[in-house]
């Protein structure tokens, strides 16, 4: 099956997914790397909706850039 997430192609396989970027870098997941992310997504978009996420302001305060 292939999809597209934002500028990437999504090839989903029977044991791996892989997200491939315009400029060809890609990166081929195992079942488990690609459950990982979804749970990794799915936080940052719950601490998003709470509110508890600043984005490039919280690098900043920590001295970061």
């Amino acid at each position: 099956m292939f999809a597209m997430a934002g500028k990437y192609i999504v090839c989903v396989e029977r044991s791996k997914l892989i997200l491939t970027h315009p400029t060809g870098i890609s990166f081929d997941l195992t079942r488990e790397d690609a459950k990982e992310l979804a749970v990794l997504i799915r936080n940052w978009q719950l601490a998003i909706a709470m509110g508890s996420y600043k984005g490039e302001s919280d690098a900043e305060e920590m001295g970061e850039d």
